[in-house]
């Protein structure tokens, strides 16, 4: 170790020697220090400034530092960090290393740095730093929440990350380029430096409101990616130029779409144009890595409900999908989250489109985590997945008139998440359905509605709680959950599901309904990660039999037939779950009901597995 120490300490002395940065001081004091060899030169101002060079330097950079020594006469001593050093050949050049441990300027990493002399005239210098930090650059390309719509204030410090404004490297804080206010690449840089020990250099090139397809922006025709590959030139030349830093690996990170959803862009239009951004990016500079893809949230329309679904006017479903399926396809491609689609359901958006600081924080450390695990160098740790599984524990179910139901319910000791699956029926009303549901007392959160009909006979909603929202661990304990309705039902029913180690993913889930009488429907859910995906069905019909149903595609957990007591109508409540663990499927679910039913409507639910971070 203190070869290699010396043998770095010369060259980086041989090859810094008369650099730009070196400190020369020449000692004008006649100061006097009594020795046993008789009385000698001392420097304490010369010393002093030295050591303060030093401490600036190691305070602001980790890393190994040299200080070279010339003299004109032999006998000189030098004492560094502790360490006496005695030279005995004149204008001797030697160097002893120092080792930076902190990088906070704030902490005195505790230099020393003495001198004395039989002569006046004394040279010192103190080097470059030996060993200069690897950075990687990271480009930001996209639209608004690339830039980030986020508070400041929220946003955390960043004593590693670097910013490329053009023209020089600067200490990284919110705002960062075109952010309002905060971002996510703080907390980006804060990750990627402790998952990889590599500095993040940031340069934004997102704009707001831009477009990838049919001639927009982003696309050949247009200016952005022309001006994001000479910005990160720009960058490449500032951080090879500079004596600090050794760049390593290029990066550009994308994050867009929700224009090209409103565009009504399509699956496959979207992912062949995503795909040649992402090769002409690769193609223009050498030492870039496949596009990393975070993929768009879901947009919230009046009140927050999700107006993204396949169906509507707006094509966020699609666009993920082709996200996903481009990370597939092109080796070009690699998509490194996938979970902002449940931030609008959780309320981590300030409008129905961009991300709250909150979410802002999260993206970027969960982005970091995933790259990180998919970095070049083998030795990085391997992204850690959180168990997995589900229990259902719990189901009831009752078809006397009333507008409450309550259980008492004991979550698997493991559970750090809870959901409700509730149904609904009336026999006859003009009037919709809605429902809640409380978590010993506390309100669980909507996290899908079944549509409404105008008659609103059928209603089917999923209700979620978590260990965090609820505040304390759930396990083991009796809980009261109730499921109340705006109005008198003829039914009322739920199921519960105690599930470990998932993140709901609020895009995935599929909604089918049939007002005519039918004993089939069909859900074909999109899976983009290895999740839990659980089906439920609502009916009522005519009959004198209590109906049942079965599923294709996943386990029957909980069966409710029931014949109201004031009618001649039968309804029923059955749900079940799957676990996949493959990525980008398609899961078909088919419910069969051993009847037909006049009024059916069917919900599949895909909640991701967590990632480390999360």
């Amino acid at each position: 170790m203190t070869q290699n120490i010396e043998q770095r300490t010369e060259a980086a002395v041989t090859k810094y020697e008369g650099a730009a940065d070196k400190i020369e001081q020449f000692a004008e004091t006649d100061s006097t220090l009594s020795t046993a060899a008789g009385p000698r030169k001392s420097f304490p101002k010369l010393s002093r400034e030295i050591e303060e060079s030093i401490r600036l330097g190691a305070a602001n950079h980790q890393g190994i530092y040299a200080v070279g020594v010339t003299y004109d006469q032999p006998n000189w001593t030098y004492t560094f960090n502790g360490q006496q050093w005695g030279l005995s050949a004149n204008f001797d050049l030697s160097t002893l290393a120092y080792e930076a441990t902190q990088a906070d300027p704030n902490n005195d990493p505790n230099l020393a740095v003495r001198g004395e002399a039989s002569q006046e005239y004394v040279q010192f210098e103190i080097s470059k730093r030996l060993d200069v930090d690897a950075v990687d650059l990271f480009v930001v390309v996209g639209q608004s929440n690339a830039e980030g719509r986020g508070e400041s204030y929220s946003s955390p410090s960043c004593p590693t990350g670097l910013y490329f404004n053009g023209s020089d490297l600067l200490r990284l804080s919110d705002p960062v380029g075109g952010a309002n206010s905060g971002s996510m690449w703080p907390s980006f840089a804060n990750e990627w430096h402790s998952q990889t020990g590599k500095r993040a250099v940031i340069i934004d090139y997102a704009v707001g409101g831009t477009t990838l397809s049919n001639d927009g922006e982003w696309s050949p025709s247009g200016s952005l990616r022309g001006n994001a590959v000479n910005g990160a030139n720009n960058a490449i030349n500032a951080i090879e130029n500079s004596d600090l830093y050794k760049l390593e690996n290029v990066y550009f990170i994308w994050l867009q779409g929700e224009s090209d959803a409103d565009n009504g862009v399509s699956s496959a239009i979207y992912q062949s144009d995503l795909e040649d951004l992402a090769a002409y990016f690769r193609s223009q500079i050498i030492q870039s890595q496949p596009l990393q893809v975070c993929m768009i949230g879901r947009k919230g329309g009046t009140g927050g409900v999700p107006v993204d679904d396949i169906g509507n006017n707006n094509n966020g479903t699609l666009i993920r999908k082709a996200q996903w399926d481009a990370g597939i396809s092109s080796a070009d491609v690699n998509v490194i989250y996938s979970g902002a689609t449940r931030y609008l359901g959780e309320c981590h958006m300030n409008d129905g489109l961009h991300f709250n600081q909150f979410a802002l924080n999260k993206i970027g450390r969960c982005c970091a985590l995933r790259l990180a695990d998919n970095y070049p160098d083998s030795s990085f740790s391997t992204l850690k997945k959180a168990p997995f599984r589900a229990v259902t524990s719990t189901q009831t179910v009752n078809n006397e008139i009333t507008n409450s139901l309550s259980l008492t319910h004991v979550p698997d000791m493991y559970a750090d998440t809870i959901i409700v699956v509730a149904g609904a029926t009336r026999d006859s009303s003009a009037t919709n359905i809605s429902l809640n549901a409380t978590f010993n007392n506390v309100p669980m959160r909507l996290v899908s509605t079944s549509k409404s009909f105008s008659s609103g006979f059928t209603r089917l909603d999923f209700f979620q709680i978590t260990q965090e929202e609820f505040g304390i661990h759930f396990g083991r304990k009796d809980i009261e959950i109730t499921v109340n309705s705006s109005s008198n039902c003829n039914f009322i029913g739920f199921a519960v599901y105690d599930l470990q180690g998932v993140e709901h993913v609020s895009d995935v889930y599929i909604d089918e309904e049939s007002l005519t009488p039918t004993d089939t429907l069909t859900t074909n859910t999109p899976v983009f990660e290895p999740s839990i995906v659980i089906s439920a069905i609502s009916t009522i019909g005519d009959g004198n039999v209590a109906p049942t149903t079965t599923f294709s595609g996943s386990s029957v957990q909980t069966d409710n037939g029931v014949i109201d007591t004031g009618s001649t109508r039968v309804m029923n409540l059955a749900t079940g779950y799957s676990q996949e663990e493959s990525y980008n499927t398609s899961l078909q679910v088919i419910s069969t009901t051993s009847q037909a039913q006049t009024e059916s409507v069917m919900t599949t639910l895909a909640l991701r597995r967590k990632i480390k971070g999360e």
